[in-house]
């Protein structure tokens, strides 16, 4: 006669249950996209380089807007591109990425992206279609990472629902 022991049964159902709402759990916050802005010094200037996608559909849109390219560090502003955008709420990254320095650059090529950390907004070209690439540049000419006070590196948001 074979027994069972009630206690290692319980203790394999709970396991299961919890592995089991994890993974639920973890459907539920899906990536929707990610939006990289990598900083650097070239010669005597400041370069910043938006990179990413996102799958806007969903999320909620803010009015358009004509923006510049800015740096505002202790906000988590970082705005490539020149022009028409819209805003979209919903992402997630830092408030901040250091500095107290708000300085307007000047667009080199591609996308308009900015994000905005502090307000969980990103901020694309007018009429961006859903999923595809994203990519700009703008530059701080005569700045230094040091005069914005700013790290060199990479600062990334996603897009989570």
């Amino acid at each position: 006669m074979r027994t069972f022991n009630l206690h290692n049964i319980m203790k394999q159902r709970t396991k299961f249950i919890l592995t089991l709402a994890s993974a639920l759990f973890g459907l539920a916050t899906i990536t929707q996209g990610i939006i990289t802005i990598s900083v650097y010094e070239d010669n005597a200037d400041v370069v910043a380089i938006a990179s990413g996608s996102a799958n806007t559909m969903g999320l909620s849109l803010g009015s358009a807007s004509d923006v510049s390219p800015v740096i505002a560090a202790s906000s988590g502003v970082v705005h490539v591109g020149n022009g028409l955008g819209d805003y979209y709420s919903g992402i997630s990254g830092p408030a901040s990425i250091s500095g107290s320095t708000v300085l307007l650059g000047t667009p080199v090529s591609g996308d308009t992206v900015g994000v905005f950390g502090g307000s969980s907004l990103l901020y694309v070209t007018n009429g961006y279609i859903s999923g595809s690439p994203l990519n700009g540049e703008a530059r701080w000419i005569g700045e230094t990472l040091s005069s914005i006070g700013l790290n060199e590196g990479e600062y990334t948001w996603t897009l989570i629902r």
